[in-house]
């Protein structure tokens, strides 16, 4: 009964925010990229970009689109696909505490789908996928519109295409069809918070006196 009202006041904290604080701004913008490593492969790039509605301190929801590389290990065929999802964040910093911090902690997670396939020389192969992730990211307040942002994640895949035929042989598909790869990435975030002193940014506001940034 208490984890149900605890539950209750936060969803009820995150509303009311979002209702009565006017003077926030919401929107922020994000490029980002870093490296993907599926398991037994090597390590690959990875890069895109999120847009992003902060509904209060507490929650945000936003778009990603990325690119990820999961080539096998050694010289095998290229394997890459387009990623496109929605996704939640919840801000941990903010839930656990109330000071005013330069950085956040938050936990992240989405669903969407995934396109893309194995390209070996000449020949093709392209296949569709739904995906879903979960991480933790860290994001440093650098001023009132650019935050630094460091995330991890496992991002979950349903095509094993998605790890090339070759590793099927190489015996390096993952047990019972859970086909996923790591992902960690850097990313510069910028703020849409007007430039005056009256406009503060969610992502930079302490929950309990709602001091500025």
């Amino acid at each position: 009964m208490k984890k149900v009202t605890f539950l209750s006041v936060v969803f009820l904290t995150i509303f009311a925010f979002g209702a009565t604080a006017q003077h926030y701004d919401h929107w922020s913008i994000m490029a980002k990229g870093g490296t993907s490593k599926v398991r037994g492969g090597d390590y690959n790039q990875s890069y895109g970009a999120q847009l992003e509605y902060g509904f209060s301190p507490y929650f945000g929801l936003g778009v990603e689109g990325m690119l990820f590389e999961t080539n096998p290990k050694g010289n095998g065929p290229k394997n890459e696909f387009w990623g496109t999802q929605l996704y939640g964040s919840i801000n941990l910093s903010n839930l656990l505490s109330s000071t005013h911090r330069k950085i956040n902690f938050f936990l992240n997670g989405g669903a969407g789908l995934g396109w893309g396939g194995e390209w070996n020389y000449e020949d093709t192969d392209d296949c569709m996928t739904f995906l879903t992730s979960l991480g933790l990211a860290a994001e440093w307040n650098v001023s009132k519109h650019w935050g630094i942002n460091l995330e991890g994640r496992y991002v979950m895949v349903t095509s094993k295409h998605i790890y090339g035929f070759e590793n099927e042989n190489k015996g390096l598909y993952p047990p019972y069809g859970l086909y996923g790869f790591y992902d960690f990435n850097l990313g510069i975030r910028y703020k849409f918070t007007a430039w005056s002193h009256e406009g503060y940014h969610v992502r930079n506001a302490d929950v309990t006196k709602l001091r500025r940034f």
